[in-house]
Parts: C-alpha cells; sequence; structure tokens
C-alpha cells in the first residue's frame, strides 16, 4: 500500500512543478502583463498544492490568501488601472542566451539538491494547536511592525497606481451622452 502511495504522491508532485515551471515560464514569457499576473497566480496556486502536499496546511491557507487573494489581484488591478504597457524593443539572441544562462546558473544548486536526494525526506509533522498559536502570537506581537509596514507599502503602490493612471490624458474617456443612444 505505502508502495502506490508513494507513487501517487510521487506522480501528484510531478504534475504541481510542471504547474510551478510552466507558471513562472508563462510570467516571463507572456506578451501581455495581464497574462503574466494570471500566470503569477497559476504559479502561486501550485506553490499552494506543494505546501498541502507537505501538510503544511495552514501555509497553503496562507499563500491562497495572501498572494494569491491579496496581492496578485492588487497587481491585476493596478495592470488594469494604469493600462497597458508600452512595448519594449526586441533585445539581441546573445543577451537573451547569456540572461537565460545567467538564470539557469542560478538554478543549477537547486536541480543539483533535489536529484541528489539532500532533501530531508522524513514525513513532517503537523504542527499542533500550540505552533499555530504561536505563529499568531509572534505575527501580532513581534512581527507586528514589518507586517504593518508591508501593508502601507501596498497601499501607498495602489494609491501611486491610481495618480499615474489619472495623470494620464490618454486614459480619460468621455461619458456617453443621455442623447446619444450606445450602439
Amino acid at each position: 500500500m505505502d508502495i502506490v502511495f508513494d507513487t501517487y504522491r510521487s506522480s501528484l508532485f510531478t504534475a504541481i512543478e510542471l504547474g510551478v515551471f510552466f507558471g513562472s515560464i508563462g510570467v516571463v514569457v507572456a506578451p501581455s502583463m495581464i497574462y503574466a499576473a494570471f500566470s503569477l497566480g497559476i504559479t502561486l496556486l501550485s506553490i499552494a498544492f506543494v505546501y498541502l502536499l507537505f501538510n503544511a496546511d495552514l501555509l497553503a491557507a496562507a499563500q491562497v490568501l495572501v498572494y494569491i487573494g491579496a496581492i496578485n489581484v492588487l497587481i491585476v488591478f493596478a495592470i488594469m488601472l494604469v493600462g497597458p504597457a508600452p512595448l519594449l524593443p526586441s533585445r539581441p539572441l546573445a543577451y537573451r542566451l547569456l540572461c537565460f544562462g545567467a538564470a539557469s546558473g542560478l538554478c543549477l544548486p537547486l536541480v543539483f539538491a533535489s536529484t541528489e536526494g539532500l532533501w530531508n525526506k522524513t514525513k513532517l509533522e503537523i504542527p499542533g494547536e500550540d505552533e499555530i498559536v504561536q505563529i499568531g502570537i509572534g505575527l501580532f506581537d513581534r512581527f507586528l511592525l514589518p507586517f504593518e509596514t508591508v501593508s502601507l507599502l501596498l497601499l501607498v503602490a495602489l494609491i501611486g497606481a491610481i495618480w499615474i493612471a489619472r495623470a494620464r490624458p490618454e486614459m480619460k474617456r468621455e461619458m456617453p451622452s443621455q442623447d446619444k443612444p450606445l450602439l
């Protein structure tokens, strides 16, 4: 029975890894910023599934609520408010290959660590109520200032996006008058 469960778990983990991989590739190569934001949502959701697979339900819920529910929605809202980004000029092939090589070089230690079995393969224990209470106390006691600082930073980013969108004259649209038909 353990062999079937391990096979199922490893195939599920491989599918989730593919979701993270293709989602992150979509963030980089998406033709539009809105598609990149949706690909980021797919990547973050796949990471939440990784947390679920390792019995970290609290981290998975935080991933979905904070990163997908708040930050990704804020990114989509800012993109839709500011409007489409100008197209960047195409880079030479040598520059793109150099960037790909640098990014691959940064990922190689993770690839070697995962293939060599350097990760701890013991089963993660489900945290008890005491650990969850300690996380809550730490969040509202020791880490209250960084938590509030991040929320203020996100609020400033949202206000900045609204200010930039209002300052652009091409974003202003005429409202249809009452005497003209809409169609």
